[in-house]
């Protein structure tokens, strides 16, 4: 089990490789494109998918949803920063 202090570390040491920011890589199940791109750990979920829409030439889509890689339900969280 991964502490919570090891995983502040992890981060730390992703967001340095990204010149402080966090690496957010992106597939947009309806299209099946994909996106990378990098964001201050301050920016919300619903930030992060509106800009990662920008990126794929999208329009959101009536019904869709939001997941992490482990399928953890966005949708609720989306007001939340990445902190």
């Amino acid at each position: 089990m991964t502490s919570e202090h090891d995983r502040d570390q992890e981060l730390q040491v992703e967001m340095d490789a990204h010149g402080g920011h966090l690496p957010v890589h992106l597939i947009y199940a309806n299209t099946g494109e994909r996106t990378k791109f990098s964001v201050p750990r301050t920016t919300t979920l619903y930030l992060v998918f509106q800009e990662a829409y920008r990126l794929l030439k999208e329009a959101p889509r009536a019904g869709d949803k939001y997941f992490c890689e482990g399928g953890l339900d966005l949708g609720p969280y989306l007001g939340l920063t990445l902190e």
